[in-house]
């Protein structure tokens, strides 16, 4: 279950990268991951530049948003993505 965690988390840093600060010279990525009885939560935010308005992962057409919805379903995973302020991931998967 960790190889895709990794994978999702790899991903999602590189989106930020690539994306969120195109106008900014500094930025901010906050990772957290914890623990609520028998589930994960990662939660990654960025205050970079957001998503567009119609932003939606499972119509995407980019390789790496298929990718973090792809391995958020093969871990089970509840996957939450908002755009205020930049953008927030929330993907809440059981441990197993």
């Amino acid at each position: 279950m960790m190889i895709p965690i990794g994978l999702i988390l790899n991903e999602i840093l590189s989106n930020s990268y690539k994306y969120a600060f195109k106008d900014k010279k500094i930025g901010l990525i906050n990772i957290e991951l914890t623990q609520v009885k028998k589930e994960l939560k990662l939660i990654v935010y960025d205050n970079g530049v957001g998503l567009d308005k119609n932003f939606d992962i499972k119509k995407q057409g980019s390789l790496g948003m298929q990718l973090i919805h792809m391995l958020s379903e093969q871990i089970e995973a509840e996957m939450k993505v908002s755009s205020k302020e930049g953008t927030r991931y929330d993907i809440t998967f059981p441990l197993k």
